[in-house]
């Protein structure tokens, strides 16, 4: 490989034995990947903290013995680091029915990635609040989602890295120029024509057909040009389910102002038109429950923006969630701190639903924790990791935010 003097005296080991064997790792990455150079990245953003865990569905001790020798071994970032959600609220914690030992063992986390001067976000927003990229900034960043968010609406290029390879990238502030960093293969492959109106929980489902396809890039034609920035985040978000790394949304995305400028003035290798059946066929998949009575509600994932804070609490004021139902809306710190100040959060809590910021049911054992059955949501990405992650186990019902707050109150999905 090409290594610049900084990378080559990173190797010799000139910044430390730790640095050394990071670009060790990092060069061996770049090869398998076919990298022929490094290149500057902007910053890094980490994957669920939650994950780092005791037992099934996480990173276990390992991970956290890492995080905390590269702590302990002096190592700083060298770009700016954001942190994804915890399986905890840090000032509800108690309220949430998180046992003490699971917090103690995200609390290892946290104190090892302040070592490392982390910004603690705690969010899976980075690009609304503390980690913004720009169109054309190269990062490395780790979570699902805003690895897709990054890419499609924003034009920002990244891979979807790995916990070691993020924070490999974040230290050295180096990472491999090969997949979504390279120009080339940035281009559509797969058309998806959209022939009917979609809303928000719509739009999910389509972002989960689009995943089912096989593409690797799809193209999406014929959707509104004035979509929001929570629905591009339902989209974008279901599209995981593949995983997705990069979208096209005609019109939308930087990178796509025109359906032939989408796949680089090249035929798509595949299209496919999307219907209402497909919708139908769509909600049918996310929904698992053999049963209409719901106890579990959960609104925002990705998190909820402030604008969606406030939607839930009109659709609550002067009601109350029922007595056999749980209702979590999930939020940033900074999106709770608002809706604090804004009142909203005291009419969801007047209600009796809880609005939850830093923590993130996807990386919280549920099941384990709470014993909750049936899960309504209107998070196409939610609905389906809940179903193929076995320390969540809970079945699912997918619909509306409208609907998913109705069950909350009646506790019966109607």
């Amino acid at each position: 490989m090409e290594l610049t003097k900084y990378e080559e005296s990173l190797l010799r080991g000139d910044y430390g034995r730790i640095a050394q064997q990071i670009m060790e790792i990092s060069i061996k990455v770049a090869k398998f990947n076919g990298a022929p150079r490094f290149i500057p990245i902007r910053s890094v953003h980490a994957g669920g903290i939650g994950g780092y865990r005791e037992g099934v569905g996480g990173f276990g001790t390992v991970g956290i013995e890492i995080l905390e020798g590269l702590a302990e071994g002096g190592v700083k970032f060298k770009v700016p680091f954001t942190t994804n959600m915890l399986g905890m609220d840090l000032r509800e914690w108690r309220n949430m029915g998180v046992p003490e030992s699971f917090v103690d063992t995200q609390m290892r986390v946290i104190h090892a990635y302040k070592k490392l001067e982390v910004i603690p976000t705690f969010s899976c927003l980075p690009y609304m609040e503390e980690n913004i990229p720009k169109f054309g900034d190269h990062l490395a960043w780790v979570e699902t989602g805003v690895v897709t968010m990054a890419n499609t609406y924003i034009g920002a290029r990244t891979n979807r890295e790995s916990e070691l390879t993020g924070l490999a990238a974040a230290i050295t502030g180096r990472t491999g120029e090969y997949g979504y960093h390279l120009k080339k293969n940035r281009y559509g492959d797969y058309l998806v024509k959209v022939d009917c109106e979609l809303d928000y929980a719509d739009l999910g489902a389509l972002g989960f057909c689009a995943a089912k396809s096989g593409a690797i890039v799809p193209v999406f034609d014929g959707l509104r040009l004035n979509l929001n920035i929570d629905e591009i985040q339902q989209l974008v978000g279901s599209l995981l389910c593949a995983p997705i790394a990069l979208a096209h949304i005609v019109g939308v995305t930087p990178e796509a102002p025109t359906l032939s400028a989408a796949f680089g003035y090249r035929k798509p290798k595949e299209s496919v038109v999307f219907s209402r059946k497909d919708l139908n066929e769509a909600y049918e998949t996310l929904s698992t429950a053999k049963t209409r009575d719901v106890d579990f509600v959960v609104i925002g994932c990705h998190f909820c923006t402030f604008d969606k804070v406030k939607q839930v609490a009109r659709m609550l004021e002067n009601r109350r969630v029922h007595g056999n139902v749980t209702l979590w809306i999930q939020t940033s710190s900074l999106i709770r701190h608002l809706a604090e100040r804004d009142g909203a959060a005291r009419i969801i809590e007047k209600a009796g639903g809880r609005l939850y910021c830093d923590s993130c049911v996807l990386v919280t054992s549920i099941r384990k924790y709470y014993g909750f059955k049936i899960m309504a949501t209107d998070s196409a990405k939610m609905a389906f990791v809940v179903q193929g992650t076995p320390y969540l186990g809970m079945d699912t019902l997918y619909g509306s935010t409208e609907r998913c707050v109705e069950a909350a109150v009646t506790g019966k999905w109607d």
